[in-house]
């Protein structure tokens, strides 16, 4: 098993290398188009999911709550406010727009780090790391030039 050190360091020189060879010149001529520009560290919420504490019997679950109008939304762990999040955190759409607008060529998504649930039960924890690999494997299959991810795992694995 990798270290979290070793992921770091190679995350960190591989975005110090990214960053210079996408870098546009002092002279503001267009990047070398040679490289392509990677952001290498994307949440990604899915857009819904099911009451998990109706589900498996207990609470501490974070959902997500979306407006009627859509824009922001609220991640809710149980009736408690944990955080509010940007469509670019649950809908694929927006993160391309965010990619064109920065021009990013090819995010890596992960899911939210709350979201990997260490504290509940082993076999709930692993049905919602499948959940949240399905979800993100059908946004890497829509848009497979575009976003793609490492994986998840759930704690029993480790």
């Amino acid at each position: 098993m990798i270290s979290s050190e070793g992921i770091f360091s190679v995350g960190l020189l591989t975005c110090t290398i990214l960053h210079l060879y996408t870098q546009q010149n002092v002279n503001n001529e267009k990047p070398n188009k040679k490289y392509k520009k990677i952001d290498l560290h994307t949440h990604i919420l899915p857009k819904t999911w099911p009451n998990l504490k109706e589900k498996f019997g207990y609470g501490g679950w974070i959902q997500l709550h979306q407006s009627e109008t859509g824009g922001r939304a609220r991640m809710m762990k149980d009736e408690e406010f944990f955080r509010e999040v940007d469509p670019n955190c649950y809908d694929p759409e927006a993160i391309l727009v965010d990619m064109e607008n920065y021009g990013v060529d090819v995010q890596v998504i992960c899911t939210v780090p709350v979201m990997f649930s260490y504290w509940a039960k082993p076999e709930h924890c692993a049905d919602m790391s499948r959940f949240l690999n399905d979800d993100i494997a059908a946004v890497t299959k829509k848009y497979p030039k575009k976003i793609c991810w490492p994986w998840n795992y759930s704690h029993e694995f480790c």
